[in-house]
């Protein structure tokens, strides 16, 4: 074992994800000014922060991301009202509670999948080669849980190895009339079994009848940890109808009850993964990126630190996609993480794009191993 693995093993408990299948290959691809820069770069810096990360690991940044939720009215109305929060790394003790329900389907069963067509109105899968892609990566489910007259079904999923988007709907009883604009969930709790820190937003999608029983959500989730074949507990709790007047919130009760529900996705994503094992500089700072992964949908770059305040810099650098085509399309962090020295960025793609396509990645000016 090489002294740089030795010393990226030391935070293994931070992201373990990052040194599996890290074969000594990986490090001798690189030339041997490069190793010897990377080592001497990780023993300088990472000896250094050693002593401060178990303090800054509650503290630091582990994952910002935005729940667009089902908010109260007035804020809905702006752009569906974005709530920050943060959610921090936990460490699992012990057993995790078995799942009573688990939803998987076969690689045949997705190979002949019509995905909803409102997925891919919000995905921006307009072309055939667009829509077959989107049919590869998604899982129908069909899981529905009732509570006080209103069911709530989890209809359909697509998902990449870090992303998830989920479709539901919410049916009210016969003669009850659903206001879209006002409707939301008070509670929402989403956990995975292989525990990471993960994020979501909650769309209210565009009510064609609004004078029905029925409105539509979609849920876009990112997590640190490999979505596929990791069961998933969702909760919904608490709806109910808000208006703000004045200042103040009107709510009017449907149900206190919870909608849950268990299930689990098929390693169905189509993502590479590629290592790259660089030093890049951001200004006078340096940092480590240790691996690319690239699905149809989105980019996730796995990085760690070498220096502490480089991360909020990091968060705002694009990543450039250089198709053959001879098409540029830069891409803005939507979701970043970081605990400890490990620093992760996921970005989201504005359509569907065929990775055949794609010639070059480049990041902080640095064109990445493709």
């Amino acid at each position: 074992m090489s002294k740089m693995e030795e010393l990226l093993e030391l935070e293994e408990t931070i992201a373990p994800e990052l040194l599996e299948h890290m074969a000594e290959a990986d490090m001798q691809k690189l030339s041997v000014q490069e190793q010897q820069r990377v080592e001497q770069m990780v023993l300088q810096k990472i000896t250094a922060l050693q002593a401060d990360s178990a303090a800054k690991q509650k503290s630091d940044t582990v994952l910002f991301m935005t729940e667009q939720a089902m908010q109260p009215a007035e804020q809905h109305r702006k752009k569906q009202n974005k709530l920050r929060f943060r959610l921090g790394k936990r460490r699992w003790i012990g057993a995790v509670a078995a799942c009573a329900l688990l939803f998987s389907l076969s690689t045949a069963a997705v190979a002949t999948l019509s995905t909803d067509e409102r997925l891919l109105k919000l995905l921006h899968a307009d072309s055939q080669s667009q829509i077959a892609q989107m049919n590869e990566m998604a899982t129908p489910l069909g899981i529905s849980d009732t509570v006080d007259g209103y069911t709530l079904t989890l209809q359909e999923a697509i998902n990449d190895q870090h992303h998830l988007w989920l479709l539901l709907d919410l049916t009210a009883p016969e003669g009850v009339v659903l206001d879209a604009e006002r409707l939301y969930f008070r509670k929402s709790w989403l956990h995975f079994e292989k525990m990471g820190s993960h994020g979501y937003t909650t769309y209210t999608l565009p009510d064609e009848n609004p004078t029905d029983n029925q409105v539509s959500f979609m849920m876009e989730i990112n997590t640190r940890r490999t979505v596929t074949n990791n069961p998933i507990t969702l909760e919904k709790g608490d709806l109910g109808l808000s208006n703000w007047a004045d200042g103040e919130e009107q709510w009017t009760q449907l149900s206190k009850g919870s909608w849950k529900f268990e299930f689990v996705v098929p390693d169905n994503d189509t993502t590479i993964s590629m290592w790259q094992w660089k030093v890049l500089e951001h200004g006078d700072k340096n940092f480590l990126l240790t691996k690319m992964e690239v699905s149809p949908l989105s980019i996730t770059l796995k990085t760690r630190r070498l220096e502490w305040d480089i991360y909020a810099m990091l968060r705002e650098e694009p990543v450039h996609v250089y198709l053959k085509s001879g098409e540029m399309i830069e891409l803005s962090s939507n979701s970043s993480g970081g605990g400890g020295l490990v620093m992760d960025f996921s970005y989201t793609m504005p359509e569907p794009i065929d990775l055949a396509e794609i010639d070059h990645v480049v990041f902080c000016g640095e064109t990445l191993n493709w």
